[in-house]
């Protein structure tokens, strides 16, 4: 699948597009604490700093830095439907009373030049990390905010419709320890 970077620098998303491929309606049997019109991240997978290795498709959530070991962070995955052309989408994240955070919660959004495809237990494949989309702060039991002083380009960005989009979750600072099940929190877009 070839995948075209221009695509995000127009939509400013900065995450990775691939070429159009059919997209299923967004799904609308996850949990979201908002409701209304959201997409699912396709695939979260785990990326190892250190080693490169991949953990692809696993469904929970990592963003770990404590300068001692590897620092983790998350790859998520998006299949944007081609019904969704002209409209806006914003990038949100969600904990619910069962996720994990310590340390700072601040973490970094990143685009993808392409998504996880498997798992690796070394390079080349690593996390591809592209533009810096945007910072923000997680809590639990509510919605992340953006920081401001950063990017906001994942708040707000015209829905790359048809594409498949990725990005990556990597924690700031030199300790923060964010856990999650993909099936009760984490990453979603929503649209209007």
């Amino acid at each position: 699948m070839q995948f075209i970077n221009t695509i995000i620098a127009a939509s400013i998303l900065a995450f990775a597009a691939a070429a159009p491929t059919p997209s299923p309606e967004p799904q609308t049997t996850y949990y979201v604490p908002n409701g209304g019109n959201y997409i699912v991240p396709k695939t979260v997978s785990q990326y190892s700093v250190w080693t490169g290795a991949v953990k692809y498709n696993t469904n929970l959530g990592k963003i770990f830095k404590d300068g001692k070991t590897t620092d983790i962070t998350t790859l998520a995955t998006f299949d944007i439907p081609a019904s969704l052309a002209g409209k806006t989408c914003s990038l949100h994240f969600y904990l619910d009373s069962t996720a994990t955070l310590t340390g700072s919660g601040a973490f970094d959004v990143f685009t993808s030049q392409a998504p996880a495809t498997q798992s690796t237990t070394t390079w080349p494949q690593g996390n591809l990390r592209d533009n810096h989309a945007g910072r923000m702060k997680a809590v639990i039991g509510g919605e992340a905010t953006f920081l401001d002083g950063y990017p906001l380009h994942a708040k707000s960005f015209p829905c790359p419709a048809g594409y498949l989009v990725a990005g990556e979750l990597v924690g700031t600072g030199d300790n923060i320890n964010v856990a999650w099940d993909e099936f009760v929190a984490g990453a979603y877009i929503s649209y209007a």
